[in-house]
């Protein structure tokens, strides 16, 4: 179970890393995947306290759901529209024209 817990750590740091990488190579720019990722550390420690909280012990399938979690955080903050340079005013507006219907 610890190999095993181990692994996905690294898988986890992996992705980071990979994440940035891409990120860099899109935004041409080294800051800009920075915020993006600023969100990972939030989310990691929203699942260690919600597993506190509950009393459940770190496993595979926390893991695997921490690792999801950061995934759907970076997706949510880089279409979101905080990298697009804009004013909190046009992020709020990019924000919710791509994710909520027209009525």
């Amino acid at each position: 179970m610890n190999q095993t817990l181990t692994g996905l750590g690294i898988g986890l740091a992996l992705a980071i890393v990979v994440i940035f990488l891409l990120l860099g190579a899109n935004f041409q720019s080294l800051r800009l995947p920075l915020v993006v990722l600023s969100t990972a550390p939030a989310v990691l420690l929203g699942v260690a306290v919600m597993l506190w909280i509950t009393g459940t012990s770190l496993n595979v399938q926390s893991f695997m759901g921490a690792i999801m979690a950061v995934g759907v955080s970076v997706a949510n903050a880089n279409s979101a529209g905080h990298v697009c340079g804009a004013p909190p005013k046009g992020r709020t507006a990019f924000g919710r024209g791509s994710r909520l219907r027209r009525t």
